[in-house]
């Protein structure tokens, strides 16, 4: 067994890097998002790496992790405290010690964190080993279908015919503002640079494991975003590796950034269905010594 011991967030960062996230972290201190954890050096291997940095999920009642959740939604979360402190922990980590020491792993929010910044290292040419926990696929078009699919399991048909046009109308009126108002459409250079990084990242040949349960609604949209290929070329396929939803309120908000787009990954699956649906998304799943799962490579280019 490998143990290791977790040490002060201070301990890794430089002088300099304190003072520079001195308000990240005072909110650290506060709400304790991750850990960063050392091997015990007296008990070697050859597969585990020497730094872990792991990141907790949402606590419902915390409504610092609500609003964090929120930014996920709106592919907003790079402005959150956590992901700029956890980049520089990363960095520093990788800079000192080599970023192949290092793994990266977290569980829902945590998940949603690290999957951002490992993208933006991966980018870099730092690719890392991550290992990442029911991880959000959020966005508000994959809400709009997770909520058709809890209405069609728990109303009468005809009232869920009406309540799922409402939604659906709803989108398509924001697509139409979003492409009439904002002319998100004929936005070719941020479609290019969401071309350019999903080609980047698989040049950098990074492959997270995603570790879903195909009943929480929360993370399935990442099998689909595998499996449902069209018959034509990725550049074509532009939902794969384009966000335009959020073209609706980036004016309001700022620049946006995806990261759940991503163009491989290895995925570990759980497809049992569980007692009541919202366990499906909870970490002691993955923690039953029985569990069975399958585990594939998936590529999109």
């Amino acid at each position: 067994m490998v143990h290791y011991h977790p040490l002060p967030l201070e301990s890794i960062l430089t002088e300099d890097e304190i003072k520079t996230y001195a308000r990240e972290l005072r909110k650290e201190r506060k709400h304790q998002y991750f850990g960063v954890f050392l091997r015990n050096k007296e008990r070697p291997s050859s597969v585990a790496p020497d730094w872990v940095v792991a990141i907790r999920g949402t606590e419902p009642v915390a409504l610092h992790d609500l609003h964090n959740d929120l930014k996920i939604v709106l592919e907003m979360l790079h402005t959150s405290s956590l992901s700029r402190l956890l980049e520089a922990v990363i960095r520093r980590l990788g800079a000192e010690h080599g970023y192949s020491n290092v793994c990266v792993t977290g569980h829902s929010l945590g998940a949603a964190a690290g999957l951002l910044v490992c993208r933006r290292l991966a980018l870099k040419g730092c690719p890392v080993e991550s290992h990442f926990f029911n991880p959000p696929f959020a966005t508000l078009e994959s809400l709009v279908r997770s909520c058709r699919r809890i209405m069609t399991s728990v109303l009468s048909e005809k009232f869920m015919a009406i309540c799922v046009n409402a939604l659906e109308e709803l989108y398509e009126a924001g697509n139409h503002m979003r492409d009439k108002v904002l002319h998100a459409v004929g936005d070719a250079d941020r479609r290019s640079k969401a071309l350019a990084e999903f080609k980047a990242l698989a040049a950098a040949k990074w492959s997270p494991y995603l570790y879903l349960n195909e009943h929480d609604l929360v993370c399935s949209e990442y099998l689909s975003h595998f499996n449902n290929t069209a018959h034509r070329s990725v550049d074509e396929d532009w939902k794969k590796w384009y966000s335009p939803v959020t073209e609706i309120y980036r004016n309001f908000l700022g620049d946006p950034e995806t990261f759940h787009l991503i163009p491989a990954a290895v995925l570990c699956t759980i497809k049992k269905y569980p007692v009541r649906r919202v366990s499906a998304h909870m970490l002691w799943n993955w923690m039953d010594p029985d569990i069975q799962y399958e585990v594939n490579q998936m590529k999109l280019v």
